[in-house]
């Protein structure tokens, strides 16, 4: 299963959306309910969906 991720972006899908958080907490309720695989692109963002997935996936960072 799959996750479009081009709503995680602003108004006229560019930049920052309106509830950074809400974002976040979608992403890990899709990864909840089996999502393994999200679709994004820079022609909306850009940047800002891949960075959501990524502090939604991996919220702490860390060190090797």
């Amino acid at each position: 299963m799959g996750f479009g991720a081009r709503r995680l972006t602003g108004l006229g899908i560019w930049g920052e959306p309106n509830d950074r958080a809400e974002c976040i907490r979608g992403v890990r309720r899709a990864v909840e309910l089996g999502v393994q695989f999200s679709d994004t692109a820079d022609s909306y963002g850009p940047h800002v969906s891949e960075e959501i997935i990524r502090k939604a996936i991996r919220p702490t960072r860390t060190t090797s």
